[in-house]
């Protein structure tokens, strides 16, 4: 496995990113890596579906391509998208359908239309969460 330390702009691009993503890849931070683009985040899903811990910390992420990224992922324990303003409830409501039993930490500080009294209803509808962690700091 390879760890990927974040390195200058010039070194880690989408395309050197998508040879190291995999089944294999377990965990992937991306905190602050605003260079790429939406449409990539949306397919990482795809390149690494077993993903267990994801940090998009500060990224430009659309509410359509997180809800088509967390659409394939069904094993993610731990998530961060604090500073994410652009996801929405729908994808929250998705993120919650198929990591609902295994997410223990969620950081959506400052995700202020993700973050809503319908997103928690569906977060407490869950049978058997695991949750163990949740930050919704400087939301609605």
């Amino acid at each position: 496995m390879a760890n990927i330390k974040r390195q200058r702009r010039t070194v880690l691009t989408e395309e050197n990113l998508k040879k190291f993503l995999s089944i294999e890849t377990l965990k992937l931070n991306l905190d602050h890596h605003n260079w790429l683009k939406d449409s990539f985040l949306a397919k990482i899903g795809g390149l690494a579906p077993n993903l267990k811990d994801l940090c998009l910390r500060r990224l430009p992420i659309s509410n359509a391509s997180f809800t088509e990224l967390v659409h394939k992922l069904h094993h993610l324990e731990k998530l961060d998208i604090s500073d994410c303003s652009l996801i929405e409830e729908s994808g929250m409501k998705e993120l919650f359908k198929n990591n609902g039993q295994s997410l223990k930490f969620l950081n959506a500080s400052n995700c202020i239309d993700a973050v809503t009294d319908e997103t928690l209803s569906a977060l407490c509808a869950i049978e058997e969460p695991v949750l163990e962690h949740l930050d919704i700091s400087y939301c609605k």
